[in-house]
């Protein structure tokens, strides 16, 4: 966003009522999000924790889970092996894209190993009535 003066537009008769309408939308959308997330984590705690794709069947419902892995590097251990001198107070982030791991030669991926880890990615839920 431009960090200059915004240009005045006119409003026209329609736009009050329209601003309220979005207002009113923008605090129900809030406040379904906000009773979401208690529901979303008692559903979740349902589930095991590794990552894999879940399925739970209960009256007409089907529940999907899909917890992805996500790969997560050290980048102390990645600057470590590729040499580099950066001072402490200088931030970087360290890591290699998963297709860029995957066309490495053997003998470097298996360098890499110790720095590469998995931790679980954000869980995506999908709620569908059974057929």
């Amino acid at each position: 966003m431009s960090t200059s003066t915004p240009t005045a537009v006119e409003a026209p008769a329609a736009a009050d009522k329209l601003m309220q309408d979005y207002a009113l939308a923008e605090a129900k959308l809030q406040q379904a999000k906000d009773e979401m997330k208690p529901i979303r984590a008692a559903l979740l705690a349902m589930f095991p924790s590794d990552a894999g794709e879940y399925e739970m069947k209960a009256g007409k419902w089907v529940l999907s889970v899909d917890i992805p892995d996500k790969v997560v590097w050290n980048a102390d251990e990645l600057a470590a092996h590729y040499g580099a001198s950066v001072p402490p107070y200088v931030k970087r982030n360290f890591y290699i894209t998963e297709t860029d791991f995957k066309r490495l030669p053997t003998e470097e991926r298996e360098q890499l190993a110790g720095a590469r880890d998995f931790k679980t990615g954000t869980p995506r839920i999908d709620l569908a009535v059974a057929k």
